[in-house]
């Protein structure tokens, strides 16, 4: 008895020596599968927002002047751009190209004139599906504004028009000033050490991680002004 009895517990020491060592397996090989996951999704995300600010623009002309916008807000039945006053004038429809070539009229929603910014509308009915699919809005986040240093690194995103055709374009600069104040607009802009050229107005300001930080008003050679996001934002849902 004393033998079977011995017998009897050295097994299930075994056994629950067996089923531990299956247990911390399966957990390793659980801990590090939702880890492979935690990574997938944090690069997925990195990648999404990287992007946004290239799928988000849009090139806009009004009686033979052109410029860029940038896709702000995505509706169930329309997009709302984000451009320049100075573009829009007076005007109440314009015209949107797409990098897909598509081409739609933009509805004008309402102006800023003093910060030089305009809201536009584009019903998704008027686009093609190809061209909806691959589209985005601009990754705004208020604290990547509030963490900006002079130096850090930006890019300018636009698009450039070509005898009707429009392509991608990418400019890399640095940030000369996070709060500079001009006085025609009564307000701080973001000063950007960054190549600009004619038609580049109202294309997207951008971290090095593609976080929207601002629209580019206007500048020269290699020095330029962008309006603050946060500015824009507000200007949105005074709007709305």
């Amino acid at each position: 008895m004393q033998c079977a009895q011995s017998t009897r517990v050295c097994f299930a020491y075994f056994q629950f020596g067996i089923d531990g060592m299956k247990r911390k397996q399966v957990y390793s090989i659980l801990i590090v599968f939702l880890a492979l996951l935690w990574v997938l999704a944090v690069g997925i995300q990195q990648n999404t927002k990287y992007n946004s600010a290239t799928k988000a623009m849009v090139y806009i002309t009004n009686e033979g002047y052109g410029g860029n916008g940038s896709i702000y807000d995505v509706k169930s039945d329309s997009l709302v751009i984000v451009t320049t006053y100075h573009l829009l004038q007076d005007s109440e429809e314009v015209m949107v190209y797409f990098p897909t070539q598509d081409i739609v009229p933009g509805k004008v929603l309402g102006v800023d004139e003093k910060h030089d910014v305009g809201f536009i509308e584009v019903r998704t009915e008027d686009i093609g599906f190809e061209t909806l699919e691959d589209l985005s809005c601009v990754y705004y986040d208020e604290k990547a504004v509030d963490e900006l240093e002079i130096d850090d690194a930006m890019e300018y995103r636009f698009l450039e028009w070509n005898g009707g055709n429009v392509s991608f374009v990418k400019h890399k600069g640095k940030i000369g000033h996070t709060n500079w104040y001009i006085d025609d607009f009564d307000d701080y802009f973001i000063y950007n050490y960054c190549e600009v050229a004619p038609g580049m107005s109202g294309c997207a300001a951008v971290t090095a991680d593609g976080s929207y930080i601002g629209m580019m008003i206007g500048g020269v050679d290699n020095e330029s002004g962008a309006i603050s996001a946060k500015t824009i934002a507000g200007l949105y849902e005074s709007m709305r």
